[in-house]
């Protein structure tokens, strides 16, 4: 017999979820870092991004030097100095890489859910 979670008249698997990371060795490049870089990329430092994002900007530093490590490529430029100097900027190698990350997880994004819906939605089986 199938048990339902009270208050829920769906019946068999509703969702999906995806989590996509490109790497090297180690799964360093996700969600967490393409948000910093997305966030940069629109104009933020990297401290107003952590603000943002509620993460301290220890652990963003710690996590960007680690997918810079294993990538072998620099992500984020930083200018040290005075409030008119300071800031950060993608560097051209991750304004290359944040691009063809977002193209990858769109293209499988859109995967994922077209085999969950033949999968899962096609037909009613789970209704019966």
């Amino acid at each position: 017999m199938t048990q339902e979670r009270p208050g829920s008249t769906a019946r068999g698997p509703q969702h999906v979820m995806m989590k996509l990371q490109i790497y090297n060795t180690s799964p360093h490049f996700g969600k967490g870092i393409v948000s910093i870089m997305m966030l940069v990329r629109q104009g933020s430092s990297l401290r107003a991004a952590c603000a943002q994002m509620g993460l301290s900007y220890s652990k963003a530093w710690r996590l960007l030097k680690s997918a810079e490590a294993d990538l072998g490529i620099p992500l984020l430029d930083t200018q040290k100095g005075g409030t008119k100097r300071a800031g950060s900027t993608l560097t051209p190698q991750g304004e290359e890489l944040l691009d063809r990350y977002l193209a990858f997880e769109k293209e499988a994004r859109e995967a994922v859910f077209a085999a969950f819906e033949k999968h899962f939605k096609a037909d009613d089986a789970f209704q019966k």
